[in-house]
Formats: C-alpha cells, sequence, structure tokens
C-alpha cells in the first residue's frame, strides 16, 4: 500500500509500507546515535509532534542497504499517514492473515478507563464532554386510541 507523510510541509513524500510493527509506537525502538529511542519519542524531540494514537502499530518502510545485507527499517507512525488514493490490492495479496493482523490490533487497543463523572481528569484531556441530565419530568402525554382493522368484512353501502 502507498501512504505519503503528511507533517513535513513541502518535503512531504509518498513510499510503500512494507510491513506493520508488531509493537506500539510507544514500544518499538530503535538506534539513534547510540541510544536506544522509541517512535513516539523521536517525533516528540524532532518534529514537535505528540502522537494521539501512541498505541498503535508503525508502517515499516524496508530499504536495501547500501551494499546488500539486509534491510534498514524507517518507523512512521499511523496517525502521520494519508493513503493515497485510487490503489488496488490484488486477489493475491488479500489473505486471511491480512484480515486477521488487522483485527488483532483492534482487539489489542484498550479503552480508556472513564468513570462518567465530570471531575474526572481524562475529560479535559480528551475532550470529552458529560451531558448534563434534564431532570425535569416529562408531562404526561396521551396517545390516540388505535381504531380496529377489519379484514375480510363486507359491506354494503346505500
Amino acid at each position: 500500500m502507498t501512504v505519503m507523510t503528511h507533517y513535513l510541509g513541502e518535503r512531504n513524500f509518498a513510499f510503500t509500507i512494507n510491513d506493520l510493527s508488531q509493537r506500539s509506537a510507544a514500544q518499538t525502538f530503535f538506534d539513534r546515535n547510540g541510544e536506544q529511542i522509541s517512535v513516539a519519542e523521536y517525533y516528540l524531540k524532532n518534529y514537535d509532534i505528540r502522537l494521539r494514537d501512541r498505541d498503535l502499530p508503525c508502517a515499516v518502510q524496508k530499504k536495501p542497504k547500501p551494499g546488500g545485507g539486509g534491510y534498514d527499517e524507517s518507523f512512521y507512525p499511523l496517525e502521520l499517514l494519508n493513503i493515497v488514493s485510487g490503489q488496488r490490492i490484488s486477489i493475491q495479496k488479500q489473505t486471511s492473515n491480512l484480515v486477521y493482523d488487522s483485527a488483532s490490533w483492534n482487539m489489542q487497543l484498550n479503552p480508556l478507563p472513564y468513570s462518567g463523572r465530570a471531575d474526572d481528569p481524562q475529560v479535559p484531556e480528551h475532550a470529552l464532554g458529560v451531558p448534563t441530565p434534564d431532570r425535569r419530568a416529562e408531562e404526561p402525554r396521551v396517545h390516540p386510541q388505535r381504531q380496529p382493522v377489519l379484514q375480510g368484512v363486507r359491506r354494503k353501502f346505500c
């Protein structure tokens, strides 16, 4: 699948996703100048981008190493990519593993615990709104009675 970055301004580029990372952006680490850093930390430090969906996997781009001998992997958070339109996936690439992998990530994402109270700290953090129920009693309603339906009865009209 071909995607395009959208956080680099005029330097945005398109590439083909070769794989998805086995771990989330917060748990995927790589070596940078001899130091292990997570993908989420890297984007915060270098681009001042705080990932909202740190629990999603990363798109992996694999480039052949110069001179052969394997691949260099680059990790991109999914929320920073747009899918290039007009693509088709051949029937050979539509495997049950593809469907299983995407479904398993949906099952692994844990929903945030929410207490239902307006003073819950997650309310302002995640821009949640808490509706205030209207406590007034509803006025009684009188519903019209249904008229019986006569089926199969013939009447004579004069």
